[in-house]
């Protein structure tokens, strides 16, 4: 089985893999939005319903004018509800698909794993670099199906 984190694009196929649940979403001309994704600020994707708490309006005004003028940031507060989201749909989602707060990122956020990044903190918290993992594993299994019972009898998911 073939486990792609992030972003894979070849030609006009996308791809996109939920570092959270491994959920694989492929398609021609497929955006991070029609896969019901998003990536946030440090680069995780994951599904929409994973986010930490969903997109008010209110907050989709906040994310917006962060980066605007004063006169800009006076326009979007004139706006009525139903204005606002017609133009985060026509001009702002895009952007804010791929650059996700940290605040709304489970993983960011710590309230889930990315097992990459889990792998190398707990290579670093026992002091230990790849070479000397895959050493330990080594000597201390036989094969591939040692290994994987062992962790098995040690350790159940918690689905």
């Amino acid at each position: 089985m073939k486990i792609r984190l992030g972003f894979v694009s070849n030609s006009s196929s996308s791809s996109f893999t939920c570092v959270i649940c491994k959920e694989d979403v492929s398609g021609m001309d497929l955006g991070i939005d029609e896969a019901g994704m998003c990536e946030c600020v440090n680069g995780h994707i994951f599904c929409q319903d994973h986010l930490t708490k969903q997109f008010t309006t209110h907050d989709k005004r906040q994310l917006v004018m962060k980066k605007m003028t004063d006169e800009e940031k006076e326009e979007v507060h004139a706006m009525n509800d139903e204005e606002f989201e017609e133009k985060w749909e026509e001009n702002y989602k895009y952007e804010y698909e791929y650059n996700v707060p940290e605040a709304v990122c489970p993983i960011c956020q710590f309230n889930e794993v990315c097992e990459v990044e889990g792998f190398y903190y707990l290579l670093v918290l026992n002091n230990m670099s790849v070479k000397s993992f895959l050493s330990e594993i080594k000597t201390t299994f036989k094969d591939y199906k040692g290994l994987k019972k062992y962790i098995s009898k040690l350790y159940k998911h918690e689905d």
